[in-house]
């Protein structure tokens, strides 16, 4: 209801309780990442992690805090634990494979997006992206075979047309 301040209040005060509860952590670094607070979001989440290292949830939120406040390379790894833990957990694949594109690391990029492909069939947004890491590295039928996939689940989608388009168009 917009009382972020508040629930930050109460969550610490039930952690000074029950400092030993994971849960309460996660939900407060929830709140922090809400709120863009990456440096706090980090901190709750590193203190998470360390109690429940096998929860991609929390790695994969770390991530995000990491991400938000620059820290790429912490990034990277926390969704690489993320989704080595959750296997199909869509967000990873996807905030992982876009920090490596931004590092021009395509080959991670594609092979993050594939694993993910193969984890997550019918995902449309895993499908498109791995679409686009193709066509950038020249493998246009890769690329073709891709976007198809992807829009047979969203037959009408503007940006998955524009790319078979410029597929199409390109010479081989």
């Amino acid at each position: 209801v917009g009382r972020t301040e508040e629930a930050i209040r109460l969550y610490r005060r039930v952690i000074d309780s029950r400092p030993d509860d994971p849960d309460l952590r996660f939900n407060l670094g929830v709140i922090f990442l809400e709120k863009q607070d990456f440096e706090s979001a980090s901190n709750v989440f590193r203190t998470a992690v360390r109690m429940r290292p096998e929860d991609g949830r929390m790695w994969i939120n770390l991530g995000v805090a990491y991400e938000g406040r620059r820290l790429i390379p912490s990034a990277i790894e926390a969704y690489e634990k993320g989704i080595l833990r959750i296997p199909g957990e869509e967000l990873g694949y996807l905030r992982l494979s876009d920090l490596l594109i931004d590092q021009e690391d395509f080959t991670r990029a594609e092979a993050v997006l594939t694993s993910g492909v193969s984890n997550l069939p019918d995902s449309y947004d895993l499908l498109y992206r791995l679409a686009l890491a193709h066509a950038r590295s020249g493998e246009t039928g890769e690329a073709m075979r891709r976007v198809l996939d992807a829009l047979r689940l969203r037959p009408g989608d503007p940006k998955a047309q524009e790319l078979k388009g410029w597929l199409e168009n390109r010479k081989p």
